[in-house]
C-alpha cells in the first residue's frame, strides 16, 4: 500500500515505490483515475504490460479512464446525483426547505481493458 495526493504524479511515485519494494503483486487499486493513469504510465516505462502483468483499477470513472491507454477499468460514481443531493441538503439546512435528498446512490463498475480476465 502506498499513499498519494490524488494526482497523476503521486500515482507515478506510488508505482515507483511498489516496483522498488520488489514485492510481488498482480493488481493495483487506485484511489482515483488520475493516480491510476500515473501508475499505468510508470508501469509502461518499466516495460510492464497492462493488464497482462499488472491489472490496474481506478475510482471515479472520469474521462481520463475512458481515454487512457489501455482504457481504465474504474468504479463509477454518479457524481451529478451525489452533488445535486448535497446541494439540496445544504439549501434545506440554510432555508428550511424540503428539497429531495437522496442518501444512497447506485455505484457500478465500468469494465475496460486495464484488468486481466480471469
Amino acid at each position: 500500500m502506498q499513499e498519494g495526493d490524488y494526482s497523476p504524479e503521486s500515482g507515478w511515485a506510488a508505482a515507483s515505490a511498489l516496483l522498488a519494494s520488489k514485492q510481488k503483486f498482480t493488481a493495483l487499486f487506485c484511489a482515483n483515475d488520475e493516480m491510476a493513469a500515473g501508475a499505468i504510465s510508470r508501469f509502461h516505462e518499466a516495460g510492464l504490460a497492462i493488464p497482462e502483468t499488472i491489472s490496474v483499477m481506478g475510482y471515479d470513472d472520469t474521462p481520463t479512464a475512458e481515454y487512457s491507454a489501455p482504457r481504465l477499468t474504474s468504479v463509477h460514481v454518479p457524481w451529478c446525483e451525489v452533488t445535486l443531493s448535497a446541494l439540496n441538503w445544504l439549501l434545506n439546512q440554510c432555508y428550511g426547505g424540503n428539497r429531495p435528498v437522496k442518501r444512497k446512490h447506485q455505484v457500478s463498475m465500468s469494465w475496460r481493458s486495464s484488468v486481466a480476465k480471469v
